[in-house]
Protein backbone atom coordinates (compact mmCIF):
# COMPACT_ATOMS: atom_id res chain seq x y z
CA UNK A 1 0.00 0.00 0.00
CA UNK A 2 1.39 3.40 -1.00
CA UNK A 3 1.84 5.87 1.86
CA UNK A 4 -0.70 8.67 1.90
CA UNK A 5 0.66 11.92 0.50
CA UNK A 6 0.58 15.04 2.68
CA UNK A 7 -2.08 17.49 1.44
CA UNK A 8 -0.71 20.88 0.47
CA UNK A 9 -1.77 24.21 -0.98
CA UNK A 10 0.63 25.84 -3.44
CA UNK A 11 0.77 29.65 -3.29
CA UNK A 12 2.45 31.74 -5.94
CA UNK A 13 3.93 34.98 -4.51
CA UNK A 14 2.52 34.40 -1.01
CA UNK A 15 3.68 37.60 0.68
CA UNK A 16 0.20 38.83 1.55
CA UNK A 17 -1.77 35.67 2.17
CA UNK A 18 0.67 33.38 3.97
CA UNK A 19 -0.01 34.67 7.50
CA UNK A 20 -3.77 34.48 7.10
CA UNK A 21 -3.69 31.02 5.56
CA UNK A 22 -1.32 29.50 8.12
CA UNK A 23 -3.45 30.88 10.95
CA UNK A 24 -6.65 29.46 9.47
CA UNK A 25 -5.63 26.18 7.84
CA UNK A 26 -5.42 22.94 9.79
CA UNK A 27 -1.79 22.08 10.61
CA UNK A 28 -2.24 18.87 8.61
CA UNK A 29 -2.30 20.95 5.41
CA UNK A 30 1.11 22.15 4.27
CA UNK A 31 1.90 25.24 2.25
CA UNK A 32 4.37 25.41 -0.63
CA UNK A 33 5.52 28.89 -1.59
CA UNK A 34 6.52 29.57 -5.18
CA UNK A 35 8.18 32.93 -5.58
CA UNK A 36 8.38 34.76 -8.92
CA UNK A 37 11.79 35.67 -10.35
CA UNK A 38 11.20 39.28 -9.21
CA UNK A 39 10.98 38.23 -5.56
CA UNK A 40 14.12 37.14 -3.81
CA UNK A 41 13.09 34.40 -1.40
CA UNK A 42 16.15 34.59 0.84
CA UNK A 43 15.80 38.37 1.16
CA UNK A 44 12.13 38.01 2.01
CA UNK A 45 12.87 35.49 4.74
CA UNK A 46 15.76 37.55 6.13
CA UNK A 47 13.66 40.71 6.24
CA UNK A 48 10.82 38.87 7.97
CA UNK A 49 8.39 39.35 5.07
CA UNK A 50 7.63 35.62 5.23
CA UNK A 51 8.22 32.98 7.88
CA UNK A 52 10.03 30.04 6.33
CA UNK A 53 8.60 27.74 9.03
CA UNK A 54 5.16 28.28 7.46
CA UNK A 55 6.24 26.38 4.35
CA UNK A 56 6.68 22.71 3.57
CA UNK A 57 9.08 24.00 0.92
CA UNK A 58 9.60 27.25 -0.93
CA UNK A 59 11.57 28.14 -4.01
CA UNK A 60 12.15 30.87 -6.60
CA UNK A 61 11.13 30.55 -10.21
CA UNK A 62 13.52 31.61 -12.95
CA UNK A 63 12.71 32.95 -16.39
CA UNK A 64 13.08 29.48 -17.93
CA UNK A 65 9.48 28.25 -18.16
CA UNK A 66 10.26 24.60 -18.89
CA UNK A 67 12.85 24.41 -16.10
CA UNK A 68 10.35 26.04 -13.72
CA UNK A 69 7.61 23.55 -14.65
CA UNK A 70 10.05 20.70 -14.04
CA UNK A 71 11.08 22.23 -10.71
CA UNK A 72 7.45 22.55 -9.59
CA UNK A 73 6.65 18.97 -10.60
CA UNK A 74 9.71 17.54 -8.84
CA UNK A 75 9.06 19.55 -5.67
CA UNK A 76 5.41 18.48 -5.46
CA UNK A 77 5.70 14.80 -6.36
CA UNK A 78 5.44 13.66 -2.73
CA UNK A 79 2.36 15.75 -1.97
CA UNK A 80 -1.33 15.77 -2.73
CA UNK A 81 -2.11 19.24 -4.09
CA UNK A 82 -5.46 20.58 -2.85
CA UNK A 83 -5.26 23.96 -4.60
CA UNK A 84 -3.05 26.36 -6.47
CA UNK A 85 -3.47 29.99 -5.42
CA UNK A 86 -2.23 32.51 -7.95
CA UNK A 87 -2.67 36.22 -7.20
CA UNK A 88 -4.79 38.30 -9.51
CA UNK A 89 -2.99 41.43 -10.62
CA UNK A 90 -5.21 44.07 -12.16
Amino acid sequence: MKPKKKPIIVIFDPFVSIGYLRANLPQTIGIVGVFSPNNKLNEAITQGAVNFNDFVTAFNLTNDIQADINKIKSNLIDYSVLAYLIPYIA
